[in-house]
């Protein structure tokens, strides 16, 4: 039987005050999953081993089959490999977050989430005053990236979606090597002398990774609008299926991405189709705005696969829970759903 696994990024939260001490999934009333629920099987699963960081490389690869330990570092790494960027052997990938500030305090992670026109403008500028060994990469989003070239340096910071509203101060970057941490925390700060664009008046620099080298391969097709998802298909011989429309946020293609994770049956056995926008209702704190997301996702993607005439084995699951109140990523189990198309019908 042909294999759907549907990945609502953040889909699982903690009880939020304002929607009566539901979660966003309980308060939206996803009707299709409770289905699907009800007339197949659901369990709770551990997305992320212990100790490891949860975030979407960490549990999708998890979910994956990989061995994920604490000290895994490849999501810039992934991320680059998913905007088609080859980095050196060694290189060091950081991602390079285009952000929002009042001067003094972190606003926003995303700078209101920028048109093409606007972070290739600013990104742009950044170019002007980084480092020789420094390449900085549009990737026409707010999620910019940062390549180090030839250095054996290790770089820790703070996801800066964890820290909105807190001082620019947590925006500084540590490391294993002196010279570059300077070197970085000067670009940070000099990127809030540039002239904004829109929304847009400095970078936070977070995420550093190195090349991920899996131990197997896996046969199969991806349908996906995150570059970081689509580096994980490419890093494992999955096909990364492009999709007109698919944004990887609230205004996606919804109908689109299912259509073309259906077609690609047709080719593959095995289809992963992941959706992003309740992560990053998730990380701007909005609980409603999340509500909306998933009963949207509920109504144009579960819902047309109730009535299905394919036989298909459908897993529903986040990849790791994502707290509305406190825009940070969980480490708690999350629900997964199995449901047989062949079986049931709505």
């Amino acid at each position: 039987m042909k294999r759907l696994l549907i990945i609502i990024d953040g889909m699982d939260d903690e009880p939020v005050a304002v929607l009566g001490n539901r979660t966003p999934a309980q308060y939206a009333d996803m009707e299709a999953l409770t289905f699907m629920r009800e007339h197949g099987s659901r369990q709770y699963v551990r997305s992320v081993p212990e100790g490891v960081e949860p975030a979407t490389d960490t549990a999708l690869l998890t979910q994956l089959g990989y061995r994920i330990t604490p000290d895994f570092c490849s999501r810039a790494w992934l991320e680059a490999l998913g905007n088609g960027i080859n980095p050196g052997p060694a290189d060091l990938c950081l991602r390079c977050n285009l952000i929002n500030h009042d001067g003094q305090r972190l606003i926003s992670h995303s700078a209101g989430h920028p048109g093409k026109v606007e972070t290739k403008a600013y990104v742009e500028m950044l170019e002007t005053i980084a480092d020789e060994r420094f390449t900085v990469y549009d990737t026409g989003s707010y999620r910019s990236l940062l390549v180090i070239h030839n250095t054996p340096a290790q770089i820790y910071s703070i996801p800066p979606h964890k820290i909105i509203g807190s001082s620019l101060d947590f925006l500084k970057v540590s490391g294993t090597d002196k010279k570059t941490t300077d070197t970085i925390n000067r670009f940070i700060t000099e990127a809030r002398s540039l002239p904004a664009v829109g929304e847009i008046n400095g970078i936070a620099i977070w995420g550093a990774g190195r090349a991920f080298i899996p131990a197997f391969t896996i046969a199969g097709a991806v349908v996906t609008a995150v570059p970081v998802v689509k580096g994980i298909a490419k890093a494992v011989g999955m096909e990364v299926i492009e999709v007109n429309g698919a944004t990887g946020d609230a205004s996606t293609d919804y109908e689109a991405k299912l259509q073309a994770a259906i077609k690609a049956f047709d080719v593959h056995d095995f289809v992963l189709l992941h959706i992003e926008a309740p992560d990053e209702a998730s990380h701007a704190r909005n609980p409603i705005e999340k509500v909306r997301i998933l009963h949207d996702i509920d109504n144009r993607i579960l819902r047309p696969l109730l009535d299905i005439s394919m036989p298909l084995q459908i897993t529903v699951q986040a990849d790791h829970g994502t707290s509305s109140v406190t825009g940070c990523h969980l480490a708690i189990p999350v629900e997964q759903i199995r449901y047989n198309s062949h079986l049931m019908y709505y």
